[in-house]
């Protein structure tokens, strides 16, 4: 065991007290450098990871949890070539720290233990503080009051809305969900009036997309197929720069993953009946709920963060240069594989070698149905009457896993949003960016295609397994019901709108125009899910291999008109 024996002051100091002192330092050289890279959260795992250094340490003495603390750690790393400035060798990560006796974290998972420590009043092990009734209740007092809570490095204040969780009753327990998470999420209290606190673990500098969004819809929009704002804790340095570290928001109970269901469903599907009209009714709810969405988003020209904004030509070259970026990093790790495959390294199993050299070989003609595309958008945009609709906030990551499906009122279904967070591994502002609302489009159209293909290829690893779906017939049939229903939310007339309240015009004015954008969207995203498998699943690279291939012959949206 490798302990630590600080020297004794006369009185028992709080663990706030002990990070200031010799447990700090040992925990920070000793501790932390390991432990640290085993945490999923932990966004950097193949960099030369430098130092480890506190950056603010927040006692919880004033809740009576004096052996927990909220600390941030600044993680700095080896210099490379690719680094523009000195933020681009550090990242910062929200630290919540608890020390309890050995005895008492024999139940915890293992992967939120740091080590057994020599304290003042013994052997002690140190965990993640997320794990610790007194932080828990910490975190929540905090969040509930517009209150500053001071310590070594800055400040942490809660931002609720007026009165929002101060009255909300029957938070007395709370509970982790998960220790295996990119975010850490707790839950206080349970049925109708529970609490769900994210604690971002990564943490940037600036406005946080996802409590500004969640807020934006609570507050000045009637939408409420996303969760409720309640609040949101925000950590500012000694230099007065804000980071958002929390999230505290409504809770849905006994909701279930859009992802599961629709690939349970696909599973479970009788062959012969193809796509089940259950999960053609699903797509279709989800189609109306992300369009409402849309509206919603674009409902407020009053506030420059989320006033709508004319699409226009220059916006399309920059989506096809994004899209041709994409598309070129995508292609480099096909490459890369196949040359692996051919080499003297192990053959990955599962590759799709076949399509991946077509893929290699036709390159130009996606590249070219890329080129056609924008060209249409500009052609359109000339046209005296043409339009390319508008850039609003949107989702930045829409996909089935980023949706719940909800029980509602006489077993009528429901669906809400989630994660508002934008894409993993970017900077916080390129989620607050303003795109056409067909990019989360496009996200879900990929995603109809990815669970068709994941319920075959589970089916195939089955002994004694039925003939499986056709996936591309039952990723067009799902997309076609998404689509009648996204475009029918997004284009209809309400019965309040008058001419000075009428939603505006969102996307292009013509099916051709709509297409051109879904293309250029789509080829973006496969391409971006490409280059993740190709790295992460090699095995699972097919999907996306297919969904470009397909896109190459335009039969992406199989015959949907739009």
């Amino acid at each position: 065991m490798t302990v630590l024996d600080p020297t004794s002051p006369h009185d028992a100091p709080t663990l706030a007290a002990q990070l200031d002192g010799p447990l700090g330092t040992f925990t920070e050289h000793r501790i932390l450098p390991g432990w640290i890279r085993a945490q999923r959260w932990f966004r950097s795992k193949s960099r030369s990871l430098r130092a480890v250094t506190f950056e603010s340490v927040f006692p919880c003495d004033a809740t009576g949890a004096g052996e927990a603390v909220f600390a941030t750690v600044r993680i700095d790393f080896d210099a490379d070539e690719s680094a523009q400035d000195p933020d681009d060798t550090r990242e910062r990560y929200l630290l919540p720290l608890a020390l309890v006796p050995e005895e008492n974290a024999s139940t915890l998972p293992d992967i939120v233990l740091l080590g057994p420590v020599m304290t003042p009043a013994g052997t002690r092990m140190l965990i993640d503080g997320c794990w610790h009734d007194g932080f828990r209740t910490a975190l929540f007092s905090l969040l509930s009051r517009n209150e500053k809570l001071s310590g070594a490095g800055g400040r942490l204040r809660g931002h609720p809305t007026s009165g929002s969780l101060s009255r909300q009753p029957g938070v007395t327990s709370s509970r982790v969900l998960s220790a295996e998470q990119s975010n850490t999420s707790l839950v206080y209290g349970r049925g109708a009036d529970a609490v769900f606190v994210k604690l971002y673990r990564r943490i940037e500098e600036g406005i946080h997309p996802e409590p500004e969004m969640l807020r934006f819809l609570s507050e000045r929009t009637t939408f409420r197929n996303a969760p409720g704002f309640l609040s949101s804790l925000r950590w500012v340095d000694m230099n007065g720069r804000e980071r958002t570290v929390a999230l505290a928001q409504e809770f849905w109970e006994n909701a279930a993953d859009a992802w599961e269901d629709m690939l349970n469903g696909l599973r479970n599907a009788p062959v012969e009946d193809g796509v089940p009209d259950r999960l053609r009714a699903t797509a279709s709810l989800l189609g109306a709920r992300v369009g409402a969405f849309h509206r919603a988003a674009a409902s407020c020209a009053d506030d420059a963060d989320f006033a709508p904004e004319t699409f226009t030509p220059a916006d399309a070259e920059d989506a096809r240069a994004r899209a041709r970026a994409s598309l070129a990093a995508g292609l480099l790790e096909v490459a890369r594989r196949l040359d692996a495959q051919d080499g003297d390294r192990a053959r990955e199993p599962g590759f799709p070698v076949a399509e991946a050299r077509t893929l290699l070989t036709d390159r130009v003609r996606l590249e070219a149905r890329l080129d056609a595309a924008v060209q249409a958008l500009q052609a359109h945009a000339e046209d005296a009457t043409g339009t390319l609709g508008l850039r609003i906030r949107t989702h930045g990551d829409l996909h089935l896993g980023q949706i719940l499906i909800l029980p509602g009122a006489g077993g009528q279904r429901d669906a809400g949003l989630l994660d508002f967070e934008g894409e993993p591994g970017r900077p916080l502002a390129a989620a607050r960016r303003k795109h056409a609302p067909l990019r989360d489009v496009a996200g879900m159209l990929r995603s109809f295609h990815y669970v068709a293909h994941a319920a075959v290829r589970d089916e195939a690893n089955t002994p004694d397994a039925r003939t499986a779906l056709d996936p591309e017939r039952a990723s067009a049939t799902l997309c076609d019901a998404f689509l009648d229903a996204y475009f029918n939310a997004v284009t209809k007339r309400n019965e309040r709108d008058d001419a000075a309240h009428a939603t505006p015009v969102l996307l292009p004015a013509s099916d051709q125009a709509r297409r051109a954008l879904l293309d250029v969207f789509v080829l973006e995203k496969a391409a971006y899910e490409l280059a993740y498998e190709c790295d992460n699943r090699p095995d699972w690279a097919a999907i996306p291999i297919r969904g470009l291939l397909a896109l190459r012959d335009a039969g992406t949206y199989a015959s949907h008109e739009m």
